[in-house]
């Protein structure tokens, strides 16, 4: 089942946003919302900057990047920068 009516089965509020949602608003909802389940297909597009202070970020994204310190030439990421998301998410 999608994860939007896995949490909506247990009484949570969902939103969803997609690729034509304005940037602004975009901003907005993440930065009410409590936990954040990010699968848009883009390496490090959910900025820490953008989420309320202790939200839950579950990122499903998975994105082979370029990188010569592997054998195979590349691994695998997320949807969020990292570095950024875990300054501020749990």
């Amino acid at each position: 089942l999608p994860m939007s009516l896995l949490l909506s089965r247990r009484d949570a509020t969902v939103t969803l946003a997609h690729s034509k949602t304005p940037p602004k608003q975009l901003e907005e909802l993440l930065a009410a919302a409590d936990i954040v389940v990010v699968a848009v297909g883009r390496p490090g597009f959910l900025k820490g900057e953008w989420l309320k202070p202790g939200s839950v970020v579950i990122d499903v994204g998975i994105n082979p990047i370029p990188d010569s310190t592997k054998q195979s030439g590349r691994r695998l990421v997320g949807d969020c920068d990292f570095e950024s998301c875990e300054q501020t998410a749990r």
